[in-house]
């Protein structure tokens, strides 16, 4: 690549995922941006909405782990030592078996590794019921 070449493009936007021809933008310092108006308008909303939504899984966080301090103040129910057996219908045992040792049924497949506010909300309430 030429000099003049390496120029030219040094003054359009430098978005990564294809050729945009638009002027690269001035910050106020006289500096140039590496994108665009458009470019930057684009990228500047989606990390107003990333930071909007993990503020609010912050104050979701805050609230659920809040109504905990609950649950430490609930004393355990004390286990009973009898030893006593309960007939099992074999039906019984057969839909039980099916319901949690069924191979035929595929697990569920998510990306998310957090909790959405209504997990979290039902959480807390099995969890204080």
């Amino acid at each position: 690549m030429s000099k003049s070449t390496k120029r030219a493009t040094i003054q359009f936007c430098q978005y990564a995922y294809k050729t945009c021809h638009n002027p690269r933008t001035r910050k106020n310092d006289g500096d140039v941006h590496k994108l665009c108006v458009y470019h930057r308008d684009r990228a500047n909303g989606v990390q107003k909405i990333y930071a909007s939504k993990r503020r609010q899984r912050l104050r979701e966080l805050k609230h659920c782990s809040g109504t905990t301090s609950n649950v430490a103040a609930l004393k355990p129910l004390p286990l009973s030592n009898d030893k006593q057996s309960t007939p099992m219908d074999p039906m019984d045992m057969f839909v039980l078996g099916k319901l949690f040792f069924d191979d035929g049924m595929e697990p569920v497949q998510t990306t998310s590794t957090e909790w959405s506010s209504e997990e979290c909300f039902a959480l807390c309430q099995l969890l204080l019921a």
